[in-house]
């Protein structure tokens, strides 16, 4: 996510956007999302890129469950989009994103759509 920093350079996100850099090996993040219709369908989107043209692997899960497992392979950010998820009966839902490959990514622009 290019700041002005150095090290993150190698990725540019669009004008006005905010990110997440995922480091290697396990870097992660989680919320815990609620308001939503109890039992409810949901998919989420996020843009992803890799760092330095080298590929890397993040997962997405929805209550613990896998939704999403992306390989991206270059520093241009693509959308990728869930399986289809369900919220609890009491409106909500937990979201993972984890880094569980061998180099640095970025994430910007996560939605949550009703299906």
């Amino acid at each position: 996510m290019y700041n002005g920093d150095a090290a993150s350079s190698s990725l540019e996100l669009p004008s006005g956007s905010q990110g997440v850099v995922l480091q290697l090996g396990g870097g992660g993040l989680s919320q815990s999302i609620t308001g939503l219709t109890p039992n409810g369908s949901y998919t989420l989107s996020v843009q992803a890129a890799c760092y330095s043209g080298s590929s890397t692997t993040f997962v997405v899960l929805a209550n613990g469950n896998s939704v999403l497992s992306v390989t991206p392979s270059d520093t241009s950010l693509q959308t990728y989009t869930t399986s289809t998820f369900t919220a609890d009966g009491t409106g909500q839902v937990t979201i993972e994103l984890e880094n569980t490959g061998s180099n640095d990514m970025g994430l910007t622009n996560v939605t949550m759509q009703a299906i």
